[in-house]
């Protein structure tokens, strides 16, 4: 759950099915929540096929469309402010300042005007501005595959709304990444 307010209420683990034989290949199901005609559910397939480099042999490349933070130093106004071995990667990152609620960077706004052009990445490192903030990041691998590109932003303030104010989590400066940049809305 980390810094993140538990909103709504915990319902009861579901009735799990009775023990049966499944054999490889054929799907089952399991009843994660049911209430009047609603159901979730997960399908599941037993294999004795291994995912392919799992866990992966070394480290993965960046993708084109998606950002990757690995190793990850992030520079506010030119001080240290955090560091965070590997972030992960999607179409969006962002950072989050305790008390200002989060920056959201992405390659492509996809439309949503929230999001307008602050700044570049390339090579390991993304830099911006926001609200006369200045924001880099330096990564220990590439963070985008291909050439330099623009970053556009959006100043999430609503964030901190998100936040249980009691995890030490809320109260420094911390990255993440996201979903596509369509998503995000106040």
């Amino acid at each position: 759950m980390g810094p993140y307010k538990m909103n709504g209420r915990l319902v009861a683990v579901p009735k799990l099915p009775a023990p049966q034989v499944v054999p490889v290949g054929q799907p089952f199901e399991v009843t994660l929540y049911q209430s009047g005609g609603e159901r979730i559910y997960d399908r599941i397939v037993l294999s004795r096929t291994p995912f392919p480099d799992w866990p992966p042999k070394q480290p993965q490349p960046a993708r084109d469309g998606v950002m990757r933070l690995a190793g990850a130093q992030l520079y506010v106004n030119g001080q240290l402010a955090a560091s965070q071995r590997d972030v992960g990667s999607g179409p969006v990152i962002w950072v989050h300042l305790p008390g200002q609620g989060r920056f959201l960077v992405a390659l492509d706004p996809q439309g949503n005007s929230r999001f307008t052009e602050a700044g570049r990445v390339g090579g390991n490192v993304v830099e911006f501005q926001s609200g006369g903030t200045k924001f880099r990041i330096v990564c220990a691998e590439p963070v985008v595959s291909g050439a330099d590109r623009p970053v556009f932003v959006y100043h999430q303030r609503s964030f901190e709304d998100a936040l249980d104010p009691a995890h030490p989590l809320t109260r420094q400066p911390f990255l993440g990444n996201a979903g596509p940049a369509s998503l995000h809305q106040e």
